[in-house]
This record gives structure tokens, sequence and C-alpha cells, in this order.
């Protein structure tokens, strides 16, 4: 089974320093899974930790400053780490990522085949956000959701996201006290239950980013645990069955990985509006043409993702076949046309069926 888990900092950090305690009994666990499974471990932490290191202020939004304390924070982070896998005799790797690399597709499916090159060297991975270096417009905004995209990206069976949240409950438990824990989302397409971004003092992420990385894992046919990672043994727990927390299991329909990548990793340089017509074409398995589009906008290039909206909302994504300075030419053309009118063709479809994804 391949598994990753995510750590956050809230797990991580007591009294604003690492909890060696509470780290080694979560590496001790991932060390005996080790033994028959490939383990990766996503990690928050490195702003915190440059924060104790330096015993100084976070100061929240300020990025310079986040990035600064990220570089400080991250090989203390991954020190200890080190030398706890070090005591079990697991070597581990240290991978940062940033949005931007799973974006650009060739950086996608280079960023995957290292990580399965580790796994099958039988290195546990270590990963983080790129933090230092992360434009801040291009960031993943929390662990949560790159556990998420690491998972699609690996082709993982289980996700386990530890937080000091027992779960995900049917309200926000920081308004309503009376908000209980779902054990069980046998169906995440369903899913409507109020959640705010409150987040612990050190963490990024709140409930609404847990929901929204289970939402992406369960797309790509994975399914996830939401647990206290603050429980001792809370991990060989989920495996076991014992879990503790809230267990979401895989869509009915999931994603083709290309299809995820699309939708969840890909970012878009621009969108096209369709009509209706193009709309139920294109929903119904055929390739969006130029006929069917009334608008383009964005500096776009032949071969990035764009957004594909209809009546202001995006219903999709594509990789698109002409740059905005040839599509604006076809739009609304018969691709007959489109040799005439541009001296040149890479084909009759604006985008081709199977590089469109759809919300």
């Amino acid at each position: 089974m391949r598994i990753v888990v995510k750590i956050g900092s809230s797990v991580l950090l007591n009294g604003g320093k690492i909890d060696k305690i509470r780290l080694e009994d979560i590496v001790n666990q991932i060390a005996i899974l080790e033994k028959t499974d490939d383990v990766i471990v996503v990690s928050s932490g490195a702003i915190a930790a440059g924060t104790a290191v330096l015993n100084v202020e976070r100061q929240s939004g300020n990025i310079t400053r986040q990035q600064a304390l990220s570089a400080v924070g991250q090989p203390y982070l991954v020190s200890y780490y080190q030398k706890l896998f070090d005591k079990k005799g697991i070597k581990i790797a240290q991978v940062l990522l940033s949005r931007d690399d799973l974006a650009n597709r060739r950086r996608y499916l280079n960023a995957k085949n290292t990580l399965l090159n580790l796994i099958k060297m039988k290195v546990v991975p270590v990963i983080n956000e790129n933090d230092t270096v992360v434009v801040y417009e291009l960031c993943f905004g929390d662990n949560d959701n790159l556990s998420s995209l690491v998972a699609s990206l690996i082709e993982a069976d289980l996700l386990i996201i530890l937080s000091d949240v027992e779960g995900i409950y049917d309200d926000d438990p920081k308004v309503n006290p009376n908000a209980k824990i779902i054990k069980n989302i046998n169906n995440i397409e369903k899913l409507n239950i109020k959640a705010t971004n409150h987040t612990s003092f050190y963490g990024t992420g709140g409930m609404r980013s847990k929901i929204d990385a289970i939402r992406r894992a369960s797309s790509s046919g994975i399914k996830s645990v939401v647990a206290n990672g603050r429980k001792n043994g809370i991990v060989l727990d989920i495996i076991s069955g014992k879990a503790r927390g809230t267990v979401v299991l895989p869509s009915r329909t999931p994603l083709q990985a290309k299809k995820y990548w699309l939708l969840y990793d890909g970012v878009s340089a621009g969108s096209v509006h369709i009509d209706q017509g193009a709309y139920d074409a294109v929903k119904s398995g055929k390739s969006l043409l130029p006929a069917g589009v009334k608008k383009a906008e964005g500096a776009f290039q032949r071969g990035d993702i764009v957004d594909i909206i209809i009546d202001d909302g995006t219903v999709g994504k594509g990789i698109i076949n002409y740059s905005y300075s040839e599509a604006i030419k076809i739009l609304g053309k018969n691709s007959a046309r489109i040799f005439k009118i541009l001296g040149y063709s890479y084909g009759e479809e604006l985008i081709r069926r199977e590089n469109m994804a759809f919300l």
C-alpha cells in the first residue's frame, strides 16, 4: 500500500518548539509501516521552527518574513526527522515543492518520477512547500492541499491528514460548541457542511482546507482519513481499522490522472467563454471548436491551460491549441476557415476532448 501522511504544525509543535516526543511517536509508527508499505511524509512546521530558532514573532501576512523564517527553520526541521529515522535505519530525502512545479506538465512528471524512484529505493520523502522561493499567488496556501496533490501525483492508496482536530465536523466547532464529528463520508460529492478557515496559532490550514484536500483526494480515487495527530499510535490505529477520526471513501467516479492535474494542479493562463451549444457538445465528449467560443481572455500561448467559462462561471479547464492572438481571429468561425484566416492550422479543434476536464 502507498500512504501519504501529512503532519500539521499543530501536531509538530508544543509551546512554540518542536515536540520531540510527539514527532518520535509518529516516526516510530511510520518506521513500522515502512517494512511493508511505501510511506511519503508531507510535513508542515518550517516557518514555525524558524520562529522558535530565532525567538521572534511570525507576523502573519508578511510573506517575505515568512519565507526567511522558513529558510531558517527547514534545515532544523529536517534534521529532527533525519535523526529519528536514522534510529530506525531508514534514510530520508528532503523534497521542496511549489505550485509552479506541479502546474508545469514536464516538471509535474519529473517530480512524480523523483518521488517514485525514492520510494523504489526505500527512502522516505519528507515533503514541504518551498516557502523560501514560492510566489505568493502560486503557493499551495497550506500543506493539506499539498498533501492531496502529492497523493494524486504518486497515485497513493491512502492519505492521512494529522492535525489537532478529531476529524471533519458537521459545523465549525469554534463557532458551534455542539458540532459533531462525521465518522464516515461515503459520498464526498454530496458533502455540504459549514466550515471556515480558522486555524491553529502556527498552522495555515483550517477545516475548509481539509475539506478541499479530501475532495481532491477522493476525486483522484484515494481514501482519506482526517484525525488527531496528538494521540499516541494514531497512524497505526488508522491502518489497522481502528480509525479515530473521519474516514473519506474514494469517489465513485474518480478522475483520470491527467484530468485531475488539469483541474487541481494546472495554473490557467487565460480563459475562453463558450455558448450553451458548445458546452452541451463538450460535456457529451466532443472537442471544443472555434465556432462555439464567444470570447477569449489572457495572454495565453499554444499549449497553455485555460479556464472554460459559460455565463461567467468556470466549468472546466483545457489545454488550448492556439495562442490568444490566433484564437481571437478564429472565434465563432467554422473550423474549415482556420487555414484561410491564419495561413496555417494546428487542427480544427480549439481544445481537443482528451485535453479537457470539467468540474
